[in-house]
């Protein structure tokens, strides 16, 4: 998934309806724009099995644990 700036990249587990993780990148807030012309390019995957969530951005190449969820069995 990409998308322009943003400030927060949100995780939600499914069976549980709730967030599990939220993870900070650098990003221009909505009343800013577009007089704020910076771009930053942030792009975010959970793998396959749900239990990594990879950030590719400014920063570089960050790479995190989710948290287990028992109705997933991870």
């Amino acid at each position: 998934m990409q998308y322009w700036a943003d400030e927060m990249v949100h995780v939600y587990d499914v069976h549980q309806g709730a967030e599990i993780c939220l993870i900070a990148v650098k990003g221009d807030s909505a009343a800013l724009f577009p007089v704020h012309l910076a771009v930053h390019w942030n792009s975010v995957a959970v793998s396959p099995d749900g239990s990594l969530l990879a950030v590719a951005s400014d920063d570089g190449l960050r790479v995190y644990a989710l948290p287990r969820s028992d109705a997933s069995g991870r």
